[in-house]
Formats: C-alpha cells, sequence, structure tokens
C-alpha cells in the first residue's frame, strides 16, 4: 500500500521460498481491477485468488520476469483515467450532521469490508484549520475541518502532500469516513480523511473567459486604492456632454409630454422596470398623484415604493415644468439615491441635485439658482436641512411636490427622536399647495395617525403583499464568518455581501478571491468610489452572471432592480433600519427561494459608531481643531494659514497626542465652521495647493447644532444607536418579519426599531 501509494500504479511485492515459488500480495489503485489483470495470466499462475482491489498470487519465480511484461501489456491497454484514484461518495453531508449520535447510528451498518465498505462522506467548500504534521515520521495531515460555523476534527494518513495542504487557506471537498474518537473519557467525532481536492468550478464559469470581461475586472481591483478616495462624478468633459444630451433630450420629452402624456408615462416606466408591470399598489399611488390627492403608501421593501416617485417627478418637470423634493431619513442615503435618479431620469432630461448640510455654499447658491431657473427639478435633501432652508427653496416658487421617504420617522420624533420630522409639516407649509407623498413600509395605525397629523390628511394604499420566499439565516456574532461566507459563496449562486465601508469592499473582495479561487474571476466589488461608468458596468455584469459575487457598500441598492439574487448577506452591522430593510430586499424578487444571512457582529457596531464619530467628531474634537486653527493664525499675526485636512490634523495630534484627530474630522469641522461663519475659506492657488482659511475673530456664543451639518451627523449616530440596541436584541423571527412583509394601519404588530 505504501508503494502504491507513492507511486500511483498498482503495485504485486513477492517474496521466493526455498523451493523456488514466488508468493505475492497485490494492491491496486483508482479504477484498475487488479484481479482481472491477474486473471488474464491465469495459465501462468499456480493460484490466485482476491478481489478487484487487492490479490494474493503464487508462481513459479522463474516466470516471475515473464508475468511482468504481460500484466504490463494488459495495464497499457486500460484508459488512462483509471488509474486516477477513485472515491465513491456515498453521501454528501453538512458538517453540522456530524453528531455524535448520527456516528454511532452509523455503527448499525456494521460489520465493514470489502461487500459492505465504511461509508464514505463528502463536505463541500470546507476549510482547513489548525493544520500540522504528525507522527513520528511526520507523515500523516491533521486538521480541522470547518464552514465557519460547524467543525470536525480530521487526520489524513500517509499524506504525500502535506507542506502544499499546509499553507492552503482556500475552500477545499473533503472526503472521508466518520468514527468516535475517545480521548481521556470525552467522545468527539474525528473524519479519517481520504481526499482533500480544490473546489470545482461552477457552471457559470464560461462567462469570465471573455478576455474583455476579465481585463475590466482585473483592472478594477489594480486601481481600487485611487476609487477608495472620492465620489467620481466623472470628468469635466463627460459631465458637460452628459449635460449637453440632458438638455438635447428634455425638449423632446418635453413636447412628448404634451403629445402623449400616457405614452410619456410608458416610455418612463419602462426605462425604470423593462417590461414588467406595474403593481396594483404602484399604479394606485400614481393614479392618485395625477389627480392631485397626497398619498401615504405603505409597501414591504422590495415592492417599488420609489418608481411612484421617480415616476411622477419626471412627469411634473416635462408636462408642467414643475419642480419635487426628496426629503430621505439620513444624508448617507441621499448620493446613492440621487446617483440612481441621475441614472433613471437623465435619459428624459429631467436634472437632480442634492443638498444637505454638506453642501458648500457655493453650492447650495448654484443650486437654487438652478432651481428658480427651471434648470433643477429634483432636490433630494434631509429633513434637517429643510427645517433650516425651507423658505429658500420654497422662494423658487416650482416646487410643486414633495415626498417623504421612510416616512415612518415622523411617528418616532415624539419621542424626541429627529426632532426635524416633527416640524416637516410647518416646513411644507412654506411652499404653499404641495402634493405629498409619503412612503415606507413601518406604519401601524398610530404611526399612520401621527404621519397625517403633521402632513395633512392623505390617501392611503397598502399593499399586503408578503415575501414568504425569503429564509432567513441568523448568523449574528459568527466567530468564523469569513469561512461560513466562504462556504455561501462557493456554490457560484448569485450573492451580494454588504459592508461597512469602501475600502471594506475590496479588502473582503480580494481576500474571498483567495479562499474561493474557482469563482475568483466572477467575484467583483461595487462602491461610489468607482466611476459612473465603472458602476453601470458592474451591475450590467452582475445581472447578466458574468460576476455572480458582488461584495457592496450601500451603494448597491435604490435603483438596482436584479430579480434572481439568491443570497444577501449583511457581512456588517448596518448603519440603521432603511439600510437593512434595503439591503435584505435585494434577495429574491424572482420569488424563488433566497436567503438574508445576517453575519454581522456586536464589534461591528463600534466599528460602525467609529466612522460616524470621525464624519461627525464631538464637541472636544471641533473645540481642539478651532483653538489650533485660531492659534495658528495669531502666530501669523492675523494673517489666514494654507492647510490641507492632513495639515490641520498633523497640528491637532502635535499638540494633543492622547486626543487624535482624523482628517475626516478635520474635514467636518471646518464645513461646520464656515458654516456658522467662524471660518472662511478660499480655494488655493492650484489645485495641488492648500485651502486658504481665515478665522473670524468673535466672542459671540454660538451653538454648534445651528449647523445643519453638525445636526444631520447628530441625528445619524442617534438613528444608528436606536437601530443598534433593536438590532441586538430582536429575535430571527422578529427580523425576517421585518424584511417579509409590512406593517400596515390595519395591524398592531411590533418588531420595529423604535
Amino acid at each position: 500500500s505504501r508503494l502504491v501509494r507513492t507511486y500511483g500504479v498498482p503495485v504485486l511485492l513477492f517474496t521466493i521460498d526455498e523451493d523456488g515459488q514466488a508468493r505475492g500480495s497485490g494492491r491496486s489503485v483508482g479504477q484498475v481491477n487488479l484481479f482481472k489483470a491477474v486473471e488474464s495470466c491465469a495459465d501462468m499462475l499456480t493460484r490466485f485468488g482476491g478481489h478487484e482491489a487487492a490479490v494474493g498470487v503464487t508462481l513459479p519465480a522463474a516466470d516471475l520476469d515473464a508475468f511482468a511484461e504481460r500484466l504490463c501489456a494488459y495495464m497499457d491497454e486500460l484508459p488512462a483515467d483509471n488509474f486516477h484514484p477513485r472515491i465513491d461518495i456515498d453521501a454528501v453531508v453538512d458538517l453540522a450532521e456530524l453528531t455524535l449520535d448520527n456516528v454511532k447510528a452509523l455503527s448499525a451498518m456494521a460489520p465493514f469490508g470489502q461487500e459492505n465498505p465504511t461509508p464514505m462522506l463528502l463536505a463541500r467548500d470546507v476549510m482547513l484549520e489548525n493544520a500540522r504534521a504528525v507522527g513520528a515520521e511526520k507523515n500523516h495531515f491533521s486538521c480541522v475541518l470547518t464552514n465557519g460555523r460547524n467543525q470536525v476534527s480530521g487526520i489524513m494518513f500517509h499524506c504525500s502532500d502535506i507542506e502544499t495542504l499546509m499553507q492552503c487557506n482556500s475552500v477545499v471537498n473533503a472526503a472521508f469516513e466518520v468514527q468516535v474518537d475517545e480521548w481521556r473519557g470525552r467522545e468527539s467525532v474525528k473524519a479519517m480523511v481520504s481526499a482533500l481536492e480544490p473546489a470545482a468550478p461552477c457552471s457559470a464559469m464560461e462567462a469570465w473567459l471573455d478576455p474583455e470581461t476579465t481585463a475590466f475586472v482585473d483592472k478594477l481591483y489594480a486601481t481600487s486604492d485611487a476609487e477608495l478616495v472620492a465620489d467620481d462624478q466623472g470628468s469635466a468633459d463627460e459631465i458637460e456632454q452628459e449635460e449637453s444630451r440632458r438638455e438635447a433630450n428634455r425638449e423632446a420629452w418635453i413636447a412628448r409630454a404634451q403629445e402623449n402624456p400616457q405614452g410619456l408615462r410608458d416610455e418612463i416606466v419602462r426605462a425604470i422596470i423593462g417590461d414588467n408591470e406595474l403593481l396594483p399598489a404602484q399604479a394606485e399611488v400614481l393614479e392618485a398623484l395625477d389627480a392631485g390627492r397626497s398619498v401615504l403608501g405603505v409597501m414591504a421593501t422590495g415592492r417599488g415604493k420609489s418608481l411612484t416617485f421617480q415616476v411622477h417627478a419626471a412627469l411634473r418637470a416635462l408636462g408642467h415644468g414643475e419642480a419635487s423634493l426628496l426629503v430621505y431619513p439620513l444624508r448617507a442615503l441621499i448620493a446613492d439615491q440621487a446617483f440612481h435618479l441621475r441614472e433613471s431620469l437623465g435619459a428624459f432630461g429631467v436634472s437632480t441635485e442634492v443638498l444637505t448640510g454638506e453642501s458648500t455654499p457655493e453650492e447650495r447658491r448654484r443650486i437654487l439658482g438652478d432651481l428658480a431657473q427651471g434648470r433643477v427639478d429634483v432636490i433630494c435633501t434631509t429633513p434637517e436641512f429643510l427645517a433650516f432652508h425651507a423658505r429658500e427653496l420654497a422662494a423658487s416658487g416650482r416646487i410643486r411636490f414633495a415626498v417623504v421617504d421612510e416616512a415612518h420617522h415622523i411617528g418616532q420624533a415624539k419621542a424626541g427622536n429627529r426632532p426635524a420630522y416633527a416640524r416637516l409639516g410647518e416646513a411644507l407649509q412654506a411652499f404653499g399647495d404641495l402634493t405629498v407623498l409619503a412612503l415606507t413600509a413601518t406604519a401601524d395605525a398610530s404611526i399612520a395617525a401621527d404621519i397625517e397629523r403633521v402632513l395633512g390628511k392623505l390617501q392611503h394604499v397598502l399593499d399586503d403583499t408578503t415575501r414568504p420566499n425569503m429564509a432567513f439565516d441568523d448568523q449574528r456574532n459568527l466567530k468564523g464568518r469569513e469561512q461560513y461566507l466562504a462556504n455561501i459563496i462557493a456554490s457560484g449562486e448569485k450573492t451580494v455581501i454588504y459592508v461597512n465601508s469602501r475600502s471594506a469592499s475590496v479588502t473582503l473582495a480580494r481576500a474571498l478571491r483567495t479562499q474561493v479561487p474557482h469563482m475568483a474571476p466572477l467575484i467583483g466589488f461595487y462602491n461610489a468610489g468607482l466611476s459612473r461608468r465603472e458602476r453601470k458596468r458592474v451591475e450590467e455584469m452582475f445581472r447578466k452572471g458574468t460576476l455572480a459575487v458582488l461584495v457592496s457598500t450601500s451603494a448597491f441598492g435604490e435603483g438596482v432592480n436584479i430579480p434572481n439574487i439568491r443570497h444577501v448577506v449583511l457581512y456588517h452591522m448596518p448603519y440603521n433600519e432603511v439600510e437593512f430593510n434595503q439591503m435584505s430586499g435585494r434577495a429574491g424578487r424572482d420569488g424563488d427561494e433566497a436567503c438574508v444571512h445576517a453575519l454581522f457582529g456586536d464589534e461591528d457596531a463600534l466599528v460602525c459608531e467609529g466612522i460616524l464619530g470621525e464624519a461627525t467628531p464631538s464637541h472636544d474634537t471641533l473645540a481642539q481643531v478651532y483653538r489650533e486653527l485660531r492659534r495658528a493664525q495669531r502666530e501669523r499675526e492675523g494673517r489666514p494659514i494654507a492647510a490641507t485636512n492632513a495639515d490641520v490634523a498633523e497640528m491637532c495630534n502635535a499638540r494633543d497626542k492622547n486626543h487624535q484627530v482624523s482628517q475626516t474630522s478635520v474635514e467636518c469641522a471646518i464645513a461646520v465652521f464656515r458654516e456658522l461663519g467662524l471660518i472662511e475659506t478660499r480655494a488655493g492657488d492650484g489645485p495641488d495647493h492648500p485651502r486658504v482659511i481665515r478665522v473670524t475673530e468673535t466672542d459671540s456664543k454660538v451653538e454648534l447644532t445651528d449647523s445643519v451639518r453638525y445636526r444631520e451627523g447628530l441625528d445619524e449616530m442617534d438613528v444608528f444607536r436606536s437601530f443598534r440596541d433593536w438590532v441586538r436584541s430582536s429575535s430571527a423571527d422578529v427580523l425576517r418579519r421585518r424584511i417579509i412583509a409590512p406593517i400596515l394601519p390595519t395591524e398592531n404588530q411590533q418588531g420595529g426599531a423604535q
């Protein structure tokens, strides 16, 4: 048997006794029937016996050379594949099935032997942990087979590939027998491993063989560092060309709106959802809005709420020259929403802009001016910005349609959360006669009453459709989540994995390409750092299947309607319930079985809170930055300073090594101070020169919460903490109910993040 393992061919080993007889024992390899091979030489043999895998042979020693020649001639006629080792698998198992009780139950099939072999099991797409060489000669391979959640100790005797296996950090298929191992009175399951092989490619692998596709994916990874640093809105030439196309298209679509408004609506709907039909609730919302009635729409995630206001806003812009105001709960969501609004409505000449606390004074003036001049049709904003700037927005006289997305926040505002939502009605009064659309998936009778108290009487459109095809795999706080994730994607099914930052999207995608090499060319990443062209290309590749796995931030969400996503993995904790719902809702839109896997853990909450904290630093951090800017200016005898964010952070950190300030925090601080009139800034003399900062000396007391930028950030942190507490404490059943069904005013369900 050792010679067979060493050389990979059948072996017969003989001893020669005193009477000149050669007595031998043989072992086969692969699918070679050694008994039939020996039988073909029966006329030369004194006697023989055995079976296809092992034989016993006796013949005159003088005939050994002739016997070897005939045996080799027989073997030469066999197909080469017969010599490859083959293991017949009796069952494919999940590691979770390998319990002591189940393994002990297999003993009922004993006794095992040639006619009743020990069951051979196969575990697919598992990883190896604690790999080491054992035994006196270090020729046995010991390991732990794991799928991230379950694990089984294993050993492979006389392993010829120990060095390679010791370095293996990718998924493998493991063939093994199982037995109960007892050590010091403790029983455990042991896998007696026969083979470890890399996972086989999936059927979709032909897709990535296209050289152009492969080159595009390789370039994404090669340039990923640059893509992490800033949103790419396209080059100046691309923006100018797009603007020209939009203006040209706009005139044609305005004419179409006058000639055939129904035809225009059909074209817009087709641009958003293809040839699919409107759902009944979508059609009912649009009918009410067309009649000038304000609406409360309650629909589950994935039921197309956003289509209703996209279509109506476009019709208002092209048919009547009116503008629309879209109020979103979180600044963090607006950039992605605006991106997809531009993609879906830009082709019709409809212009979308964003106004939040992050908008510079120059951007604010430009957008408000364009709104008044009719060059902007849709404004995306937050309730905090609207509360501060309602009159400025209303001054154009063009805004006649307002959308309050995730309107259930109005109901939560009475508990002191998001006070800007409680003042929405007052803010919207500045616009005069408005048609209002309030949308949510979470509005019981109490919350619906609160929404109407703030926004006025609304027609209710309720979609009670549930999504029973959605399973929820609760693996929160799983220690081996990377291995568990590798096991999920190794199947080759279409999967989206959500992470909490751009850098994480690239880092995890790279790791998965190593851990699941047979899927590597089908694994991509997606974040707001990709250019608009790249994002569209990645979406299209994922839709067609030339990419099967995407590791993404929340940027892959609104406006992306890919029906056959089988798995959504929440690898990191989302920042809020809106993201939780939207991310989960990507799965199974075709109605077939799909699963949402919750892999996030408590440690993710600290990471998310840290990211939000850098974007909206504490009062002490802001004070530290302001003191340093004022000190630097005074040292220059009142002259302004020229500094980048990195320069200011370095100045602060050199002064106080115990309280480190990041560049992100500096960026926020300067924006807040500029908004509050504490500093003035202007660009440097060239693109590579730092901005010029002048501190305005004042003794007046300034409240940080008078800054929209700061108020928005504080509210985002409050929303995250509320969601964090809810998602930690909720059962898997509560979380699943949140993603498969809406909470309607006719019900008294529990389970929302309060």
